[in-house]
């Protein structure tokens, strides 16, 4: 058997293994009902406000996906930092 086909075999199975977890995650478990409920409590709001107002601010996919990981974890979300104000440079002699 070449090497490439060993590859894509090796891949595809890893690939398999991991879908497989993560399906035995969501529809095999309470923490992944719960996860599954929140994502579709989560989508439906998000459906209705988008209706009421499609120039409403939409957060980030790295949003929804940390309210839902935590939701699934039986965390709470958290929340998004505010950047950091600048640092003001300091004037410098430099001499001449």
């Amino acid at each position: 058997m070449p090497n490439e086909e060993h590859g894509s075999f090796s891949l595809g199975f890893t690939f398999g293994l991991l879908a497989g977890a993560a399906g035995f995650f969501v529809f095999g478990t309470e923490r992944g009902k719960k996860a599954r409920v929140q994502f579709s409590k989560q989508w439906h709001d998000a459906h209705k406000s988008m209706a009421k107002d499609p120039d409403a601010l939409v957060p980030s996919l790295r949003e929804a996906y940390n309210t839902v990981v935590a939701a699934a974890l039986g965390e709470t979300p958290k929340k998004k930092k505010k950047p950091a104000k600048p640092r003001e440079k300091k004037q410098t002699f430099s001499g001449t």
